[in-house]
């Protein structure tokens, strides 16, 4: 039976059995619950006024619970798996509670530990510093720290550490320019003179021979120019000259290597104080390149950026 809206007596009515059986009985009937579920509109509050209140779910097996929860909202309690249950719209589910929990929290909570049973067998799983987890062939399984350099890779089947091979990357003597002087210095001494330099600012990596190239001419018209080239004062290769003018290229690999600082000269003279020598277009080369990667040769090297600095302080 429904709920029957509430009846509003009047002064001299006359109850009847009817009446009373309407009005009072089948309604507290549909309160109880007697024959049908009844429905609250505006909501239910329990008082705690008394300290002993509760709520008390309706007791069913699992096989009850999966039947008569038939519908988004209903819920009870499985006395089988003892468990609150509910449907959520699409199957009926279990609510766990910290009971349900049977293993230590990893966050080490002591109120409501709701950790998993997943996260308590990692952390077992895992015994050492730098281990990572992987799934093995039928379970989660510890792969230990590698080795210093050592990376992640895949063998086809499973995650392993795996050890690089170098990239191959060194510098070759050619026509790669790095840095350059160009500005014409002219001249007429007997004697070897400072006409250019060039200062090292820094010296990369790899930078362990330079070719250095300048251009010096008698520009008189005869045969009377000399160059010389220096490093930091001293001579290197061959003093060129008498010439009427050249380019002088010298491929050049200091015993000591290069340092922060290190100068890069070109000096010349002339055979008589009646020519003039000239010196320009004074310029550094090299070329820094990769020629493998890992295993593989490259059949065309990669050109590297030398990131030389320096400095034209000619006298």
């Amino acid at each position: 039976m429904a709920w029957t809206s509430n009846r509003t007596w009047v002064v001299g009515e006359i109850v009847t059995a009817a009446i009373m059986n309407t009005y009072i009985r089948d309604n507290l009937n549909y309160l109880k619950g007697i024959n049908q579920v009844p429905t609250i509109e505006s909501g239910l509050i329990v008082d705690n006024t008394d300290g002993d209140e509760y709520v008390k779910l309706p007791l069913l097996s699992t096989a009850e619970s999966n039947s008569v929860l038939d519908a988004e909202g209903k819920i009870a309690w499985d006395e089988t798996t003892h468990q609150v249950k509910i449907h959520n719209g699409t199957a009926v589910k279990a609510i766990i509670s910290e009971a349900d929990v049977d293993d230590t929290p990893v966050n080490g909570a002591d109120t409501v530990p709701v950790s998993s049973n997943w996260a308590y067998d990692l952390k077992a799983t895992l015994t050492t510093r730098g281990d990572v987890i992987m799934r093995g062939d039928s379970d989660w399984e510890r792969l230990g720290l590698g080795t210093s350099g050592q990376y992640l890779s895949s063998n086809g089947t499973d995650v392993v550490w795996a050890t690089g091979t170098a990239t191959t990357i060194d510098t070759i003597f050619s026509d790669i320019l790095q840095a350059s002087n160009d500005t014409a210095r002219d001249g007429s001494h007997t004697d070897l003179t400072k006409k250019k330099e060039i200062k090292l600012n820094n010296v990369p990596v790899l930078m362990d021979k330079l070719r250095i190239k300048c251009d010096y001419a008698d520009i008189e018209g005869g045969s009377n120019a000399y160059l010389q080239l220096k490093h930091n004062g001293t001579n290197i290769g061959v003093q060129q000259g008498p010439s009427a003018g050249a380019t002088y290229s010298l491929d050049y690999t200091p015993e000591g290597g290069f340092s922060i600082n290190d100068t890069i000269e070109a000096w010349t003279k002339t055979g008589d104080f009646v020519y003039d020598c000239r010196a320009a277009n004074f310029r550094l080369y090299l070329l820094k390149r990769i020629t493998k990667i890992g295993v593989d040769t490259l059949t065309t090297v990669l050109p590297v950026n030398l990131e030389l600095s320096t400095t034209n302080q000619d006298p």
